[in-house]
């Protein structure tokens, strides 16, 4: 089975708004290897933790504590995912500009962020992509940390 991750939907049965136990249960009934990591949210103005869900070392599954539902889906340490359009980690990014024209740099968070609603980082000592994000379309908006989606 092909590995697509794909922009506003997921990775496989890993959808984005899924539940957070529903996650969990579906990663231990397939024995798949995962630790839970979470994020210390307490100085800011909504205080909710993240609960990062680290997949085999590679893919971080997001969780806000406001619903526990999933919003980002990230994928590092691995070229076995791609985007549909054939990017992934490992790739150089003039490749992956090449192959998404709306790929434009954001100086500020300093990350590659595509039209076709998926950002990408990449390392400036080695020009490769290290990791790719897809996410929930409310992520773009001023009230996310609220978790009213």
């Amino acid at each position: 089975m092909e590995n697509i991750l794909i922009p506003h939907k997921g990775l496989n049965e890993l959808t984005l708004y899924s539940c957070f136990d529903d996650v969990i249960r579906y990663l231990d009934e397939n024995k798949v290897s995962y630790r839970i990591d979470i994020q210390d949210n307490g100085e800011c103005t909504v205080k909710y933790n993240w609960r990062i869900v680290v997949v085999n070392d590679s893919i971080k599954l997001f969780f806000s504590e406001g619903n526990l539902k999933l919003f980002k889906i990230t994928v590092e340490n691995s070229n076995e995912v791609k985007l549909p359009n054939g990017i992934c980690v490992g790739m150089d990014i003039e490749d992956a500009l090449r192959i998404d024209a709306k790929l434009e740099y954001n100086d500020w968070d300093e990350i590659y962020e595509s039209g076709n609603d998926y950002y990408l980082e990449d390392s400036l000592e080695t020009g490769l992509v290290v990791s790719i994000n897809v996410y929930i379309k409310e992520m773009d908006l001023d009230d996310f940390d609220l978790c009213q989606w």
